[in-house]
């Protein structure tokens, strides 16, 4: 039985992969472009949480702490996304849109196209040059630098 509440909206950021991305001008973009989000998610590194964290947590975000080991933040990202894409379909849930946030990191195409075959609708929001890799594996990239909303 399919679930005919509104369609999710989740939004999965990977902080250390914005540098320079203000959080707040983030949230409103979506808010005022996409919708209400389901779920806001910001992941870092332990490393990073103080420099970090608060800025996005301030901006509505619930954060997600990894490891310091080199992209533990991304592996848990994935984990996440990939476990809620599985939880919502055994929810009943139809797909929704999936938001990453994230601007030159290649290592999100997969579950990206996972999410695609599944039929989510997949956002890649950057902040400056986004990767070719990301650009090509989601049906819609923003580069927040060059939004004024």
């Amino acid at each position: 039985m399919v679930n005919l509440r509104r369609r999710l909206i989740r939004v999965y950021a990977d902080v250390e992969n914005a540098v320079g991305m203000p959080p707040e001008k983030l949230r409103n973009h979506i808010q005022n472009n996409i919708g209400d989000a389901s779920t806001n998610f910001a992941f870092l590194a332990k490393r990073n949480q103080d420099a970090l964290g608060e800025q996005w947590r301030a901006a509505g975000f619930q954060i997600c702490l990894a490891g310091n080991e080199a992209d533990s933040a991304d592996h848990r990202l994935i984990a996440t996304m990939v476990r809620d894409i599985q939880q919502d379909s055994e929810r009943g849930n139809p797909p929704g849109t999936l938001v990453l946030i994230a601007t030159g990191d290649g290592v999100y195409k997969d579950v990206l196209k996972l999410a695609e075959r599944l039929g989510w609708q997949t956002i890649v929001i950057g902040w400056g040059n986004l990767s070719a890799t990301l650009i090509a594996a989601a049906h819609e990239s923003i580069n927040l630098a060059k939004c004024s909303s």
